[in-house]
């Protein structure tokens, strides 16, 4: 089979950044050469023909709701695919994000990105399926008896189901400066806009060696007078390898960016505004914007002394059918650590685009 198809990660820097995979239909034209089934489409096509698949759920129940707490890609391919298998319950998704689930891969890429131009899905589409989408809600706790979430004003919310789609928050620095203008994370729109409108003519450090640090580097490149990257290991994306991190790392040298290892931040200074990174040698990196990409932790705090079971490190342990240890309760995305039966692993922690979008098609 011959077919032209997006390539997902590009880490070359003189390449565009493409969007993750999203679930949608998309019509080509097949033909038969030879022997050979050739789908005939281009990369632009393939970006922007995608159409939502249609549910024939035209109402729905006065059942207490279906509750979704977050608004990403587990969270979105939930919602849809269990109005596709005829769940007529009511569903409401509760995120702390102020626009309803867009695709949070591309904010590292193009982060000068709008929200409205890398949705998942639009605004007619939650309506026309009956999700009630609140945004810029934030859920604090759970009555996990009495089926009820309290939100961040004290008020409660009643489920008959509880669907836990939290993500990861990005971990902050904790040496000092941390807290200076212009230091930021990834985690929405309103970071990677704030980057992008800052980074123009300035010295931007990345700190972190991994993808988010290393694809906004690039994503920057040609616009900030100088890039730097610092990782406190042999080879950035060390995921991948040293040797692979090595020609990722000769790459983007080649480009012009400069790549530290083997590095520790220790302080950022500045007094109001960072104005540059000192690592564990001495040296001073000028810096008038900084990006930390040094990993992530579950949000999940507020389920601490709950029935509701975590691992080691805070994220929610989930059986192969993604439920947790209370009842009505389920986990999906990056904050649940569910068994892998391929590889005889009873429970892991993934955290990639689609892995959540597979936890949230699973129906439970």
């Amino acid at each position: 089979m011959k077919a032209l198809a997006p390539i997902w990660h590009k880490f070359t820097p003189k390449l565009a950044f493409s969007s993750s995979p999203y679930n949608s239909n998309i019509l080509f034209q097949v033909q038969d050469v030879n022997g050979d089934l050739v789908l005939n489409t281009t990369e632009s096509q393939l970006a922007t023909a995608r159409r939502p698949r249609t549910s024939h759920v035209k109402a729905t129940s006065n059942d207490v709701p279906i509750i979704v707490v977050g608004g990403g890609i587990s969270a979105a391919a939930f919602v849809e695919q269990a109005r596709l298998n005829g769940c007529m319950a009511p569903i409401t998704m509760i995120t702390e994000d102020e626009h309803p689930p867009y695709d949070r891969v591309l904010l590292s890429k193009k982060p000068a990105s709008e929200a409205k131009d890398i949705r998942l899905r639009s605004d007619d589409y939650y309506k026309e399926n009956f999700i009630n989408v609140i945004p810029s809600a934030r859920v604090t706790g759970v009555d996990l008896t009495l089926r009820k979430v309290t939100l961040w004003t004290g008020d409660t919310m009643q489920y008959s189901k509880l669907v836990l789609a939290l993500g990861a928050k990005p971990m902050k620095l904790s040496c000092p400066g941390a807290d200076l203008k212009n230091v930021y994370n990834v985690r929405n729109v309103s970071d990677a806009n704030a980057i992008a409108a800052h980074a123009p003519g300035k010295h931007v450090v990345c700190i972190g060696g991994s993808f988010i640090g290393m694809e906004i580097a690039s994503a920057l490149m040609g616009t900030a007078a100088f890039v730097t990257v610092v990782c406190n290991t042999d080879e950035p994306l060390p995921v991948l390898g040293v040797d692979v991190g090595c020609v990722i790392r000769n790459r983007f040298e080649g480009k012009g960016i400069r790549v530290v290892t083997k590095a520790t931040v220790t302080k950022l200074e500045g007094t109001d505004v960072v104005t540059g990174v000192t690592i564990d040698t001495g040296e001073t990196i000028p810096a008038d914007v900084v990006v930390v990409g040094i990993g992530v932790e579950p949000p999940t705090d507020w389920l601490k002394n709950t029935r509701v079971e975590l691992d080691e490190r805070g994220f929610i342990k989930v059986d192969e059918r993604f439920r947790t240890t209370a009842d009505f309760v389920y986990a999906i995305g990056d904050v649940a650590s569910a068994p892998l039966p391929l590889w005889d692993i009873d429970n892991i922690n993934i955290q990639h685009f689609q892995t959540a979008q597979a936890h949230g098609k699973y129906q439970r």
